[in-house]
């Protein structure tokens, strides 16, 4: 709970105040950063359906993104109930040395492991498009083929940074991980604002979720 402020005192100096000192505990720093990760991502989706409307153009990129996204939220959950624990049990044993070497291992292997996938996805993204959306028509299908391949890059970039979170999670530093909720929302509403009279916007906003 915060301290009692006195009753006259600017309106300025009483906001700094309060954000100082939500600033400096770290369970409502990471509570703010997670407010304003979820604030973010409400804007951009605000901004993406203001630009596309309610249009075959929105649907082509949410079914675009159906399989990137279910990759990104599998990976995030399973790995936040079984590695944060296990790698707080290594850090229990003080084995450092032990515990980097892992947290490498698993690097590498998402590193491998989203390659594949992205490499897999460009191959078989014909029929992953029209499995997915099967009731596009034949141009549609073609764009959401397009904006598939460039979202691709975000199963591998959520494997990586998934590894990341949990070993920051196991040292403690959770402002960093709430952060990483920021990143995606902000370069979505940023290639938005860049590119608001692209007739490509779409092609943008599917970078901003691989980028994110």
């Amino acid at each position: 709970m915060l301290p009692k402020l006195p009753k006259k005192y600017p309106i300025r100096l009483l906001l700094v105040e309060v954000i100082t000192r939500l600033w400096q505990s770290s369970t409502q720093r990471v509570m703010s950063i997670t407010a304003l990760g979820m604030t973010l991502a409400l804007a951009a989706d605000i901004l993406v359906a203001a630009k596309l409307g309610a249009t075959t153009l929105t649907d082509t990129l949410i079914i675009a993104l159906t399989v990137p996204r279910i990759i990104e939220v599998v990976v995030r959950e399973c790995s936040k109930f079984s590695l944060v624990s296990l790698l707080i049990e290594i850090k229990q044993k003080n084995a450092k040395i032990e515990l980097f070497t892992f947290v490498s291992m698993l690097f590498n292997l998402g590193l491998v492991l989203g390659s594949l996938i992205m490499l897999c996805g460009w191959v078989f993204a014909t029929p992953i498009i029209q499995l997915t959306g099967p009731g596009l028509s034949e141009p549609a299908t073609t764009q959401a083929i397009f904006l598939f391949r460039i979202s691709l890059p975000l199963a591998l970039f959520a494997i990586l940074s998934t590894v990341l979170s949990v070993f920051l999670n196991s040292q403690k530093h959770f402002t960093v991980t709430a952060a990483r909720n920021m990143s995606m929302p902000t370069a979505i509403i940023v290639l938005i604002a860049l590119n608001w009279q692209n007739s490509e916007v779409v092609s943008w906003i599917a970078a901003g979720h691989a980028i994110g």
